[in-house]
């Protein structure tokens, strides 16, 4: 367990989409500020397959609810409108972090928000995107906008997303904390002096990541070696287009994730729109000196992956561009320098100690 120090004891309330053992990046996140806040007491709400409790590694107590629908990616347990004493009983705790988007848990502490403001518990909102579309999702943007008084402030992981957000430009300025995104893991500078055309990209096997338009280029030239880490709908269509030069790995265990991470040259996000907010890989790959190659969004990605300086940068779906990028690889000092770049920039901005300190101080980046 991690000796970080807290000012003062809290007890601390987070309600999350998942949780750890579950993967992804929201519930990364969530572990992150439980470490943040190791020595007060941390107590999680979440959703899963069936209703338990248990310990997550830092001492935090996780209350799991089963998944009774799952609508727009969303979990619901329904028996927590008409029984919601099983949250309130929270309603005296120092602090709340409400894992957003999560259409069900915001209507849910619209209802109940009475409850938490009558015993001066702070609410923040951990703010992860934009994400929905349509209808349906133009709808409840306006209800979150409508009730966003319900949090006294906000966390989002870049000076873009607070830009860029068609939700929290209606939000007032001084409310919302850029605080970016750690990881767990050991900070390590691999040496490597060549591009040795070896390639990795992790993610969700969907189409907004982009893995098609990949792994077509990489069809292309064989000299390069692609590996792909992650499951999803897409994963058996992927695995049919893949030349032998491209290994889709599935799901790995997290020392196997580290071995290809550590065996990598450069790591690529080639997603095609700004449904990608963030990425907590790339954040891991500049923990151990690997620089990125990432689709310009103008995102967190864009934030995190900043052209010549801790990657490369390209058009969504510019095959020359990306390209043009592993051709600049090819040159031993622009490789070097970005590997020096971006672990660099970790020091500088995405230790976990700084993320803790703004965290604990409702400070700013």
């Amino acid at each position: 367990m991690d000796k970080e120090q807290s000012v003062n004891k809290k007890k601390v309330l987070q309600i999350s989409k998942f949780y750890p053992p579950y993967k992804g990046g929201i519930e990364l996140v969530a572990q992150m500020i439980s470490r943040a806040h190791v020595n007060d007491q941390v107590d999680i709400v979440s959703f899963g397959k069936d209703d338990h409790s248990y310990r997550g590694i830092y001492g935090e107590s996780v209350h799991q609810f089963k998944t009774d629908a799952f609508l727009l990616s969303t979990p619901f347990n329904f028996s927590l409108i008409y029984r919601p004493q099983s949250i309130l009983k929270f309603k005296s705790y120092d602090e709340a972090y409400i894992h957003i988007h999560n259409p069900f848990i915001h209507f849910w502490l619209f209802l109940f928000s009475w409850a938490f403001r009558e015993n001066g518990m702070k609410v923040t909102c951990v703010y992860h995107s934009d994400i929905f579309k349509g209808f349906i999702g133009k709808v409840f943007n306006l209800f979150f906008i409508a009730t966003s008084f319900v949090y006294d402030e906000f966390i989002v992981s870049s000076p873009q997303l607070k830009k860029n957000s068609e939700i929290l430009k209606f939000i007032e300025r001084e409310k919302i904390k850029v605080n970016p995104f750690p990881v767990n893991g050991e900070v390590e500078f691999i040496e490597k002096a060549d591009f040795s055309k070896r390639l990795l990209a992790i993610g969700r096997l969907v189409p907004y990541k982009g893995f098609s338009f990949l792994i077509d280029i990489m069809n292309q030239y064989p000299d390069y070696k692609l590996d792909i880490i992650g499951n999803g709908p897409m994963y058996d269509e992927l695995r049919s287009l893949a030349g032998d030069n491209i290994c889709l790995h599935g799901h790995v265990s997290d020392e196997e994730k580290e071995r290809l991470i550590r065996e990598t040259d450069v790591l690529v996000v080639p997603s095609l729109t700004n449904a990608e907010a963030y990425g907590m890989i790339s954040v891991e790959a500049f923990q151990k000196s690997i620089p990125v190659i990432a689709s310009d969004l103008n995102t967190g990605v864009t934030f995190l992956v900043q052209n010549n300086r801790t990657g490369l940068v390209f058009k969504p779906g510019d095959k020359e561009g990306l390209l043009a990028c592993l051709k600049t690889l090819e040159n031993k000092n622009s490789f070097v320098s970005l590997k020096h770049g971006c672990y660099d920039f970790y020091n500088e901005v995405l230790d976990f100690k700084m993320f803790q300190e703004r965290l604990l101080s409702s400070k700013s980046l």
